[in-house]
């Protein structure tokens, strides 16, 4: 983990209840921190804090630097390593935020989820192009393994959201799932 939170305000004094974090988007992108997220998906999703999940950025002071430039000062901004995020999200300090969390790839959103993070609805953006993967947009590819994580996810209940931007049309992720296993038997 890096970097430390702060924000302005009293302390929480006189009884007052304490609000709950609120995880508001899990995005997978590989792209990180870009204008689509500071753009689109931040005032989308009305998001107080970014949390960058990756092993690589969190050991990184100056990409950590060159990302934080690229956020509104309003935006509280955290990087954690992807053994560090489920503990990091229940600091006392996160409670009040309305949290973006982004990843790099869904290797370390699997490794989270193993881990005790809980999530709702993810949304993935952009994919590392494999050229043994499997394409599940013009965006997006995934290993059979990362394929069989996502439908596990799916029949779990949690909401697979493939599109790059929140003013495009999301893409219903059981059609194109069962367009892929007709492909691929």
């Amino acid at each position: 983990m890096s970097g430390s939170l702060s924000r302005k305000g009293p302390p929480n004094v006189g009884g007052k209840v304490e609000k709950k974090m609120s995880l508001e988007l899990v995005r997978v992108d590989v792209r990180l921190i870009h204008g689509q997220v500071i753009c689109g998906w931040l005032p989308y999703v009305k998001g107080t804090c970014i949390v960058v999940v990756d092993d690589r950025v969190s050991q990184s002071k100056s990409v950590q630097a060159l990302m934080r430039l690229g956020l509104p000062e309003e935006i509280l901004f955290q990087v954690s390593s992807v053994s560090d995020i489920v503990s990091l999200l229940n600091r006392k300090e996160f409670k009040p935020e309305k949290i973006l969390l982004l990843f790099s790839n869904l290797r370390d959103l699997r490794s989270a989820i193993q881990a005790g993070l809980d999530v709702k609805m993810i949304n993935i953006g952009i994919t590392d192009h494999l050229p043994q993967g499997i394409d599940l947009t013009k965006t997006v590819s995934v290993t059979p393994e990362e394929l069989e994580f996502l439908e596990q996810l799916a029949n779990r209940g949690v909401d697979i959201d493939l599109r790059m931007v929140p003013m495009d049309h999301p893409l219903n992720f059981q059609r194109i799932l069962a367009r892929v296993k007709g492909a691929n038997p």
